[in-house]
């Protein structure tokens, strides 16, 4: 997790970074939950939005 924050502050770090609002997470399914929710709070600390893309289980194609 310490690596992600690291990313994302490099990026915001950069000409232009300051720009950067959101942050667009997708994980796989086997990710679980508590994860992906570590994820999400730790990017909200950073003071950014954040989002989650996919399709949820159990759904057809």
């Amino acid at each position: 997790m310490g690596r992600l924050e690291d990313e994302i502050n490099q990026l915001r770090s950069e000409e232009g970074g300051d720009a950067i609002t959101s942050v667009i997470i997708r994980s796989d399914v086997s990710v679980p939950s508590g994860t992906e929710k570590e994820v999400v709070n730790r990017v909200i600390k950073l003071g950014l939005k954040c989002g989650l893309v996919g399709k949820p289980m159990g759904q057809g194609r």
